[in-house]
C-alpha cells in the first residue's frame, strides 16, 4: 500500500517572497532563445527576402504605487484634481511572423525616436524597418546606413526642408534624392551616437490614396529602382498595421493596461 503523500499548501505571503526572488533578466534571456531559435529553425515569412520590422510606440496605464511614482512619475488628466503612472512603451515586431523581436518601457518623457536606438540593436543586415511619421530625419537614416539596415518610413507632406517641398512640387512620384545633415537637431544627434554627416542617398516615393487629399510620401533606403519598383511599395507601408493591433491585443484583450 503506497504511503501517505503529505500535501503542502503555500500562502500567498510566501508566494509573494518567492516571487520577488526572480529576476526579471531571466524572462528577457528566455524570450531572447526562443526568438533565436525559432529565426533558425523555421522557414519564417519575408518581403522580397527582406524580415520586415515594424517599430511603433504607445503608453500603457501602471498601478499607482510609490515604487511607479518615483520610478514613472505621475501623468495629469482631462481631470484636474485626478493623475496616473503612465509609461511610455515601444516594440519592434515582425508583421509576418507575429513576433516581438525586443520591447521596452521607460518614464513618459522619453521620446519614440530614442527607445527607436535601443530596437536597432537587435536588428542585423538583412532586416528592413518599417516606421510611421514619428520616426524622421538625418539622424535616423543615417544610423540605419551605419548599421546596414533597410527603412521605409513615412513622412509628413508638410515636414518642411527643400528636398522634400521640390519632389512634391515636382508631380514625380519616385526619385532618389540626397538628404543632408542642416539642422542643429540632427548634427546634435549624428555626433551624439558617432555618426558621420555626410549626406546620404534616399528614395522618396508618393503614393496617392483613394478619397485623400493629400498623398502618402514614403522615404527608403531601398534607392534601386529596378529591383524595388514602385508598385511595391503601397503594399509595403500597409504591412506595419500588424504592430499596432498587437499593441491593441496587448492592452484590451490581454488586459495589460
Amino acid at each position: 500500500m503506497a504511503a501517505d503523500t503529505g500535501i503542502y499548501h503555500v500562502t500567498k505571503s510566501a508566494f509573494t517572497q518567492a516571487r520577488n526572488k526572480l529576476k526579471h533578466s531571466a524572462f528577457i534571456e528566455l524570450d531572447q532563445t526562443q526568438i533565436d531559435f525559432f529565426y533558425k529553425n523555421v522557414s519564417y515569412k519575408t518581403w522580397h527576402g527582406f524580415r520586415l520590422i515594424a517599430v511603433d510606440g504607445s503608453t500603457l496605464s501602471l498601478p499607482v504605487s510609490k515604487a511607479t511614482q518615483e520610478h514613472f512619475g505621475l501623468t495629469k488628466t482631462n481631470n484636474k484634481d485626478q493623475k496616473v503612472v503612465l509609461a511610455r512603451i515601444s516594440q519592434a515586431f515582425d508583421p509576418l511572423n507575429h513576433i516581438t523581436l525586443d520591447a521596452s518601457m521607460y518614464p513618459m518623457q522619453t521620446s519614440e525616436q530614442s527607445m527607436m536606438v535601443g530596437h536597432i540593436e537587435k536588428m542585423a543586415k538583412g532586416d528592413l524597418a518599417i516606421y510611421d511619421r514619428n520616426y524622421r530625419g538625418f539622424w535616423v537614416y543615417k544610423l540605419h546606413q551605419t548599421k546596414e539596415i533597410d527603412f521605409c518610413s513615412r513622412l509628413q507632406t508638410k515636414s518642411g526642408g527643400k528636398t522634400i517641398t521640390d519632389f512634391l512640387n515636382s508631380g514625380r512620384k519616385d526619385e532618389v534624392v540626397d538628404i543632408t545633415c542642416n539642422t542643429r537637431e540632427a548634427k546634435q544627434q549624428c555626433k551624439k551616437l558617432g555618426l558621420d554627416t555626410h549626406a546620404l542617398k534616399c528614395r522618396l516615393i508618393r503614393i496617392e490614396l483613394e478619397g485623400e487629399e493629400e498623398p502618402e510620401l514614403l522615404i527608403t533606403s531601398l534607392t534601386d529602382q529596378e529591383a524595388y519598383p514602385y508598385e511595391y511599395f503601397e503594399e509595403l507601408y500597409q504591412k506595419r498595421w500588424p504592430v499596432e493591433e498587437d499593441f491593441k491585443f496587448l492592452k484590451y484583450r490581454a488586459e495589460l493596461g
